[in-house]
């Protein structure tokens, strides 16, 4: 049998000023078709269906039209609930649905368990486990969760994302027994994964991380979260598929965008051919000065596409989005990163610059600082501003004389001396 994995659809997602929600009924259209023409018995949606936990009711309503036009089709549906879903409302109906073909899971309630469907070659055992969020584990369950992690010999906390994933890994393995073939369907940042760089952190720098090695013992692990396609820890059975729209400008977001086509066989063996989506606009990314940018007409691409512009002008252009916003008619958000090539941050230790005279430190302050050096009445006014500013709180003695234009500017160590 086949089945399409997918995750991250995010419906309701906006890009700057930018709805996405009509980019996103063209990938679900795009979607239903590819499932048909495939001849897909299931569709796999690995978390994040909505970009909040209130999505808007046109993102509401895309998705119950997708489900109900895959469901006609002869295609079962399996979602889960992600990071940014509510778990609570995405499966109101856990329990009721899945004889209709929709199976949708959220949250504790029903982790671990197993569901069977019966499929053109067979049986598969589905372990779907929505987003597991430690912080949000019920009193029961902790105390199995820690009971399991004290009988096991493990030190260190046991509250944490990859503890508590790997326990209901573990109830779903035992309950799948000596099933044939198994899927097991997540919402987690596995070790290994490359994030994209529009995802929702989970927790402070690692803490939300789970080893790829709790996924051991299913056929094939449909993975969500992490918004670019990959195999993990080069394992070709278990992967992201990335989210089908790009959803920021990071480098790593902006890569073609597929969905994995999954044929599996009778003993859970698999076979995987990403599929490109046909469907959003390209999201690029332009740098330099801002006459630069428009003195040629904008490409075909640059015209269709969401586009952030990260200006280098050394003063940023006052009309600059009137400006950009004639020349890329979707344009998303403007930064100022002014072109400092060959200048680079000083790495002089604190008393070092202790040490230097006003004057200088403040020259490398503006050298840092500005893509123009100072002109030689720019410094004339600072030597002589530096020199009014201290004259009335620095002893003479602790003056030291330098000359900027005939004035007269302390030492560093005399304003150092000062309270």
């Amino acid at each position: 049998m086949k089945f399409i994995h997918t995750s991250d659809w995010h419906l309701g997602r906006r890009l700057g000023e930018h709805a996405l929600i009509d980019d996103q009924r063209v990938f679900c259209d795009w979607l239903v078709d590819l499932a048909v023409a495939e001849g897909a018995e299931l569709v796999v949606i690995a978390g994040d269906v909505y970009d909040r936990d209130v999505p808007p009711t046109e993102a509401v309503a895309l998705f119950r039209s997708t489900v109900r036009r895959l469901v006609s089709s002869g295609i079962k549906v399996a979602a889960i609930a992600g990071n940014h879903d509510s778990a609570e409302r995405l499966s109101a109906y856990d329990g009721l649905t899945e004889r209709s073909g929709v199976l949708i899971r959220g949250g504790f309630a029903g982790a671990g368990q197993l569901h069977r469907w019966e499929f053109s070659d067979g049986p598969l055992a589905i372990a779907a486990l929505g987003f597991l969020s430690p912080a949000a584990l019920p009193g029961e369950r902790a105390a199995e969760v820690e009971a399991a992690h004290v009988e096991a010999g493990r030190r260190g906390p046991w509250r944490t994302h990859d503890r508590v994933l790997a326990h209901h890994l573990d109830l779903a393995r035992t309950a799948a027994g000596g099933a044939p073939r198994s899927l097991v369907i997540s919402h987690a940042f596995v070790s290994g994964g490359l994030a994209g760089g529009s995802e929702r952190q989970l927790a402070v720098g690692d803490a939300g991380q789970v080893a790829a090695r709790r996924f051991d013992g299913f056929s094939y692990g449909a993975l969500g979260h992490l918004h670019v396609s990959q195999k993990v820890d080069g394992r070709d059975q278990l992967r992201y598929s990335g989210s089908p729209l790009a959803y920021s400008f990071s480098t790593d977001d902006r890569t073609k965008k597929e969905v994995l086509v999954v044929d599996m066989d009778r003993s859970g063996a698999v076979s995987i051919e990403a599929i490109p989506v046909e469907a959003g606009r390209p999201v690029i990314l332009r740098r330099g000065r801002l006459n630069d940018l428009v003195a040629k007409a904008p490409e075909l691409d640059e015209r269709s596409a969401y586009v952030r512009v990260e200006l280098t002008d050394p003063v940023l252009p006052a009309d600059a989005r009137r400006v950009l916003g004639g020349h890329f008619p979707h344009l998303v958000e403007i930064g100022h990163l002014p072109d400092r090539t060959g200048r680079s941050p000083s790495q002089a230790t604190s008393s070092e610059v202790r040490s230097l005279d006003p004057i200088e430190a403040a020259k490398s302050f503006w050298d840092e600082l500005s893509t123009e050096p100072l002109t030689s009445a720019d410094e004339k006014l600072l030597g002589e501003v530096l020199a009014e500013a201290f004259s009335a709180d620095v002893d003479d003695a602790s003056l030291g004389d330098h000359a900027a234009g005939g004035a007269t500017t302390p030492s560093m160590a005399g304003i150092g001396a000062q309270p």
